[in-house]
């Protein structure tokens, strides 16, 4: 055969048939790391969504079956008229910026049910918002209901201070009742709903979720890779034969 064809031309044809190989599997190697890093990427966001998710279920009321419509305002618990009553904030960045993610488009599944959750979080922060605006709006009526929860004796309010612990009580109430919600909240978007919605949605993406792999496509690849490494070896065989 190097009596027909010059040498310098089966090592060029030899060396490219393995550059080629050599690509190939170069191109292997990026897809799967890009692949991992994907999965990575993901598993670090649902980690977060499903950390905020637990956090959040005292607040939502879904481990339990929340807070029933069937509860009368004047029913409410004692201290849903004191304008004492805090309710921590809670963590829910992930939730929130889940649209924006890098990863939204794999994770497009949860866009909706979360988009719906960081929007039942705002409203209830809103309301929450102007229950301490009006509460806190009152410095001296604050003060006395303050005092008076850690007093025995409680004195019959004057109208001003039961009209005062009224309005209390039904922001408590709308804000538990309506922005929170219970199993038979008639508002699909009362953060009870939403948020059960959010955790069905995410163990449902989560048990669909596969393992990183490549396309089975890519092992016509492998075959041809290895193809040309053969004839590549084959030809500098017959060079030096």
């Amino acid at each position: 055969m190097h009596q027909l064809v010059d040498p310098s031309t089966v090592l060029a044809a030899a060396a490219g048939l393995w550059a080629l190989a050599i690509a190939w599997w170069t191109y292997v190697g990026s897809a799967r790391k890009h692949n991992q890093d994907v999965y990575d990427g993901l598993q670090s966001v649902l980690r977060g969504l499903r950390s905020e998710l637990d956090l959040m279920k005292y607040w939502s009321g879904s481990y339990s079956k929340g807070y029933t419509q069937k509860l009368k305002t004047e029913d409410s618990p004692p201290d849903w008229s004191y304008p004492t009553r805090l309710i921590w904030g809670f963590p829910y960045e992930t939730v929130k910026s889940l649209p924006q993610s890098p990863y939204a488009f794999h994770m497009r599944e949860l866009i909706d049910p979360f988009l719906k959750l960081s929007f039942s979080i705002s409203k209830l922060l809103q309301y929450y918002a102007e229950y301490r605006h009006y509460v806190l709006g009152q410095p001296d009526l604050h003060h006395f209901f303050r005092l008076r929860k850690l007093s025995d004796a409680k004195a019959p309010l004057s109208p001003l201070q039961k009209e005062y612990a009224d309005i209390v009580r039904d922001f408590n109430y709308r804000l538990h009742v309506h922005s929170i919600g219970g199993e038979d909240s008639t508002d699909d978007e009362c953060l009870y709903r939403t948020h059960k919605r959010a955790f069905e949605a995410l163990n449902a993406f989560e048990r669909a979720l596969p393992k990183p792999s490549l396309p089975r496509l890519f092992w016509l690849g492998h075959a041809f890779s290895v193809v040309l490494t053969l004839v590549g070896l084959y030809l500098i065989v017959q060079l030096v034969r």
